[in-house]
């Protein structure tokens, strides 16, 4: 087993069933630490909901568990919020965003 830097990776393609098998592949080859969670971006709910069960049901993988699925547009927001450091903020505030953006640019109009 070999241990890859933290980072993204994007694999796409048309055939769930090929993609599935190269996601079996990295899952067994480069696996996270305990308590640390996979995510995985589907297009939509019922892509998510195969993908979970078709992972349920290798055996060679163990326990499904630790796994994120998520839409792209969540996945987004996430990012952007924990960017900006909008975790425990009023989330439709437009004079937060609006400052945080401009600390971010050091924009001062």
């Amino acid at each position: 087993m070999s241990q890859l830097d933290s980072g993204i990776a994007i694999i796409h393609g048309n055939k769930l069933e090929t993609l599935v098998n190269v996601l079996e592949h990295w899952l067994k080859n480069y696996p996270l630490a305990p308590l640390e969670n996979d995510v995985f971006l589907v297009y939509n709910n019922g892509v998510g909901q195969w993908l979970k069960q078709h992972l349920a049901k290798n055996d060679s993988l163990g326990i499904a568990a630790g796994l994120e699925i998520q839409l792209p547009s969540l996945f987004i927001w996430r990012i952007y919020r924990a960017v900006l450091g909008l975790k425990n903020r009023k989330v439709f505030n437009k004079k937060i965003y609006k400052n945080s953006l401009r600390s971010l640019t050091e924009l001062d109009r």
